[in-house]
């Protein structure tokens, strides 16, 4: 535990994964998805518990996940945007939000969350959402970000008039954006070819790994003969 990570947590900052949605497109409930023998949920939850205080899994009361905590999401619709209202309201502190279904997420990324808002926050008037934003198409990712209690009451406000998309919920002025390239932390699993492409990506990371301790060993023994 970093003493950043230290830091988050007594600033009382939670986190919320959102395994609330209808994964119609994939077939099924994507937060049980197994990758390397690990469903995506508990690679997220075990994330995500490393940085907050607490860590609750979004979902319908219906679609209970056992062995998980879990913050029942009562919306009316099956848009992120009511998980994240309802984590803000039950926790009535800044939330961590992730979507279940991103195998590849790391702490690196995590990291510059929590320093891009732990610094924003002290010096942007009015910050609502601290997020990433792509280099060149500008997408931001909307559920990997930290939303602020005071993003309450315009959440509610889209909830009531049926506007779900974060993007067009928080003004770009009320959002810190941190811009980035990188690609593989936000690829996120929606098909069933999606999780094939992820299953080869976690093949050549192994592949990348292994090559990279070969090297150092090598460089070690010719270091000391």
């Amino acid at each position: 535990m970093t003493k950043s990570d230290n830091a988050l947590k007594e600033a009382t900052i939670n986190g919320i994964i959102l395994a609330g949605g209808l994964s119609s497109r994939f077939g099924m409930c994507k937060s049980l998805i197994e990758l390397d023998k690990q469903s995506l949920l508990k690679i997220t939850f075990e994330l995500l518990s490393e940085y907050c205080k607490k860590v609750l899994v979004s979902c319908r009361e219906e679609k209970k996940i056992a062995d998980y905590p879990c913050l029942y999401d009562n919306e009316v619709c099956y848009a992120p945007i009511s998980g994240i209202y309802t984590a803000l309201e039950y926790f009535q502190t800044p939330v961590i939000v992730l979507s279940c279904d991103l195998p590849f997420m790391d702490r690196e990324t995590i990291q510059k969350l929590i320093d891009a808002r732990n610094t924003a926050v002290q010096e942007q008037e009015n910050l609502l959402m601290t997020t990433f934003r792509h280099e060149g198409t500008d997408f931001i990712e909307a559920l990997v970000s930290i939303y602020e209690v005071s993003a309450m009451p315009l959440l509610r406000k889209a909830l009531d008039e049926k506007k779900y998309a974060l993007w067009k919920v928080i003004p770009e002025e009320n959002r810190k954006h941190i811009t980035t390239s990188h690609i593989v932390p936000f690829f996120n699993i929606n098909y069933q070819q999606d999780l094939e492409k992820a299953k080869e990506i976690k093949v050549l990371q192994k592949t990348l790994n292994t090559k990279v301790l070969l090297n150092s060993s090598a460089k070690k023994k010719k270091r000391w003969g």
